[in-house]
């Protein structure tokens, strides 16, 4: 198969629609949920106070987590679009949000939004090589169309049509 041995030829049709096959939108963020009814503005109160000072979720699950206890916990990582339906419904901007998670007051610090970006190809390989093909055979259609032309003998095509509406 032509298309797996060119190498070269798939990396140009990749750059030339790598735009066609982009990664979901995402955030990088800190959620912190506090297990406690009725808790969202002692959450908020506590995260306003230590979040000046270092060692802020230190602070806070010190504050929290007395005893044993884990009412607070604090989850860091990436989210994309349609992860989380709780986190789909926030603004997805720079900063701080309370919101309500699996029915606890949280806040979620959203410390970066990423923008769709071009998967890469080894990613997309599948789907590339198939509009890799596509194009190819496209592109081979056109050639032989233009070296050689197509003239229909109307009245051999008549006949035709009779013979087979006939049958």
């Amino acid at each position: 198969n032509k298309v797996q041995e060119d190498s070269a030829g798939l990396q140009k049709y990749y750059e030339a629609n790598k735009y066609n096959h982009l990664s979901k939108k995402s955030i990088d963020a800190k959620i912190y949920t506090l297990r406690e009814q009725g808790g969202a503005k002692r959450l908020a109160k506590t995260y306003r106070k230590y979040s000046r000072k270092p060692g802020t979720d230190d602070r806070l699950m010190a504050k929290f987590n007395l005893k044993g206890d884990t009412l607070l916990t604090i989850r860091e990582g990436k989210w994309s679009a349609g992860d989380d339906t709780e986190i789909d419904k926030l603004d997805w901007t720079k900063g701080l949000h309370p919101f309500t998670r699996s029915g606890a007051p949280s806040l979620i610090n959203i410390i970066k939004v990423n923008e769709p970006v071009p998967l890469p190809l080894n990613e997309v390989q599948a789907d590339m090589i198939a509009g890799y093909q596509d194009w190819l055979t496209a592109e081979w259609i056109s050639q032989l169309k233009k070296k050689y032309t197509v003239k229909i003998d109307n009245q051999v095509l008549d006949e035709l049509k009779k013979r087979l509406g006939n049958e």
